[in-house]
C-alpha cells in the first residue's frame, strides 16, 4: 500500500514543537478512512495522544492529510489484534 501525504509548513513546525517538548521524538496516529473527504482525501494524521488527554476529549492536533495510491491487489491487508496496553504506556 502507499499512501501519499501532504504536510504544510505550519504542520512540519508543530511536529518539531510536539518533538522538542518530548526530547526524544514524535509518534503520529494515522488513520486511513474507507471514504474520501470533499478534497479527495482518506488518509489523516495527527500527533498521537495520551490516555488522559483522550479521556478529557483534548482536540487532536492534525499534521498532515492525504490518499492511499496504490493497493497491491496480489497482497492480503490484516489487522493486528488488539492488544492489553499497560497503564503506564501512553501509546
Amino acid at each position: 500500500m502507499l499512501i501519499s501525504q501532504y504536510r504544510t509548513i505550519k504542520q512540519l513546525e508543530l511536529l518539531l514543537e510536539a518533538a522538542k517538548k518530548n526530547g526524544k521524538g514524535i509518534s503520529t496516529t494515522i488513520s486511513i478512512n474507507d471514504r474520501m473527504d470533499n478534497f479527495g482525501q482518506n488518509v489523516g494524521e495527527w500527533i498521537s495522544q495520551t490516555k488522559e488527554e483522550r479521556e478529557a476529549k483534548a482536540n487532536r492536533i492534525f499534521v498532515g492529510n492525504g490518499k492511499v495510491v496504490f493497493i497491491d491487489p496480489n497482497k492480503t491487508i490484516s489487522v493486528a489484534p488488539k492488544s492489553e496496553k499497560k497503564e503506564d504506556n501512553p501509546f
